[in-house]
This record gives structure tokens, sequence and C-alpha cells, in this order.
């Protein structure tokens, strides 16, 4: 998010929901939303920002953050925050699956946000282990909502002399699902596309947002180019400069959002790059592949004809799901009764009794 930076000193490992009951709805369609599974990618840990303090005095802190974020039922990469109404810092991000933004070349997701317009937002963001500079530092804002009444995809602010162009959304933070489309080429030009096709690319057109060239960026110039993944909702009492230029009121602490409901999902993140650009227990962001079953957590296949309607059985291709639920590959799930019709592809398998 806007002028952001990630201290390293771990604050606490909040509480994340611990049952797996439904909440959410409309944010993880033909799923569920559950507490983090164990291949799931994100952190649960949180981590002090400076972007955002729940607390006062907000003058360098106290920088309390709390990671309350759940996935979507059996996909690793998806990534839930939802905020209560109090005034909130929630963040989370994937710290175990770095990369050097030199290897990719494409990466595309599904979003679903409700009830977001006027808070400070960000369920999706790119930063580099070298911060520094603004909207020279190489940070990639694919969402976000900042200033709050925008919808926009950005730079950590604009740098015009380098030929950055930020975009806003002619789209509702309030009631939005889509997908997005960010493409790197041979040079280092990013172009940022949104679009109201889930599951489908977004067209990479001259109407989206563009760095001319991330390669010349503070993160890999100063930096090593390398990079992580960030969801947040910053809705606290006040914060630094980024949390000043986003929420509207410069110099002024407390414009928390009064009553913020925001909540959104990133979904089905496919990444296309070098091989070896991820560690290998971040495959299920590799464009094509599909995470493996743990075979001491995940719940084993059911055989073909004894299962019963809603067991957690696997998918074909290697998901888990139970019931009335999609595969990632669009199939339905081998447990869902027979008068279960979502899914685009149908049964490839059935083992309901």
């Amino acid at each position: 998010m806007m002028a952001s930076k990630l201290v390293s000193a771990m604050v606490w490992a909040n509480g994340v929901a611990a049952s797996n009951a439904i909440k959410g709805d409309g944010l993880c369609p033909n799923s569920k939303v559950t507490s983090p599974q164990s291949d799931w990618l994100w952190d649960t840990s949180a981590e002090k920002y400076y972007s955002c303090s729940a607390a006062l005095p907000v003058t360098r802190g106290p920088w309390e953050v709390q990671n309350n974020a759940q996935q979507c039922h059996g996909d690793p990469t998806s990534v839930v925050i939802q905020a209560n109404g109090d005034p909130q810092c929630l963040a989370t991000q994937m710290s175990k699956c770095k990369f050097n933004m030199r290897t990719l070349t494409q990466l595309d997701f599904d979003i679903t946000l409700q009830n977001c317009h006027g808070t400070w937002a960000a369920p999706l963001w790119l930063t580099p282990d070298n911060w520094a500079g603004g909207g020279r530092s190489g940070e990639i804002d694919m969402v976000e909502m900042c200033p709050t009444s925008v919808f926009a995809s950005n730079w950590a602010g604009m740098v015009p002399d380098i030929g950055q162009v930020q975009k806003s959304w002619p789209y509702s933070a309030d009631s939005f699902s889509g997908h997005v489309t960010m493409v790197i080429d041979e040079d280092g030009k990013v172009s940022v596309n949104l679009c109201k096709s889930v599951g489908e690319e977004c067209a990479i057109t001259n109407g989206g947002a563009t760095y001319p060239n991330i390669y010349a960026s503070n993160a890999c110039v100063r930096g090593d180019c390398t990079y992580k993944f960030v969801s947040d909702i910053w809705n606290g009492l006040g914060g630094d400069g980024g949390y000043d230029g986003c929420t509207g009121v410069p110099g002024l602490p407390g414009n928390t959002t009064t009553g913020s409901q925001c909540a959104f999902s990133i979904r089905n993140i496919r990444a296309q790059a070098s091989e070896g650009a991820f560690p290998s227990a971040c495959s299920a962001l590799i464009s094509g592949s599909s995470p493996k079953p743990n075979p001491t957590t995940s719940p084993a296949p059911a055989p073909s004809d004894s299962c019963y309607d809603g067991e957690p059985v696997t998918c074909s291709d290697g998901t888990h799901c139970a019931g009335g639920e999609c595969c990632r590959d669009g199939s339905t799930c081998p447990s869902a009764s027979n008068s279960f019709k979502s899914c685009p592809h149908g049964k490839l398998s059935d083992c309901t009794r």
C-alpha cells in the first residue's frame, strides 16, 4: 500500500478463527470461507507495519496489526479478510513464497469486494524487500482503495517523469467480483488490467495501469528485486504518510471509517514464471499446477462408490472438496448430491451412495 514499510519484528500470532463455519456469504463462490488449512500459503502470524495504528498515541506507534485472515476452502492461494467495524489494522503476507520479479511474466487472480468504498484496503499488492522512494520503490498495488473513495491500481504514489500511469476503475468497491491480470514484458514494463470476467484473463489494453520499467525501480537497482504478496485493510486511528494520504486527512489522525464492514477475497492466484521462481512449497501459485494433497492432514480420496453426500473427498485435480462445491478445475465435487448443478463441467466422478 502507499508508502507502507514493513518492520520485521513479529507482533503476535493472532486469533484466526478456529472453526470451519461458513462465513462471508458470496466471498468464496461455489465454496466457503474456512480457517487456514495445512497447505495455505499465507502467514497466520502478524507483523508490524508503519502504515496503520489501531491505538493512541499514533505518533510512531504502537503499530498494532492483527491477522484474522481466512481462506476459501480448497484454494491454498486464496485469502479472505473481513473488518468488524472497529478501528483495526488487518494484514497478512505470503512470506514463504518470495520471488524475484525478473522471473515473473504474468500474474492472474479472481477478486470479490464487499462494502469497501470509503475504507483504505489493498486486497492484493506486491512489496519489494528493499522498499524506498514511494512511487520509485517498485511497489505494485494491483488493487487498492486509495484515496478511499477510489477503486484503483497504482504504484505507491505517482512519478509522472518516469512515465507511470495509475488507473481508477469504474466499478463499485461495495459490490464487485472480477479478475485481475498483470503482465511484465522483457523490458520490465508492467501492465495491470481489471475486468469482470471471473476465472478468465483480462485483455491487456492501453487503459490499464502501467509502470514503464520495474527493473529500474529502487527495488531492483538498490535491492535484489525480491518481492512478496501482501493483503490488508487499514482502518486504524492513524499511521504514516501513506495512511494520511490515502484516508484523505493529511496530518490528522483518527480517520477511521466508523462501522466499516469491508470484506474481500482473493482467489485462484496463478503466476507464469521461470522454472524455480517460487519455492517448491508454493507450487500452487504456478500457472497450470495443482496443489498436492498432504497425506498426513488431508482427507483421503473416497472409493468411487462409497462416499456420503457432503463427505470430504479429493477432486480429480488433487484439490479437496466436500459436497456442494466446485473443484479448482471446474468439475463438481464427487461427494456432491446429484441435485447440485452449479459447476461448469459437472461431475467427472461420483462416489455418493
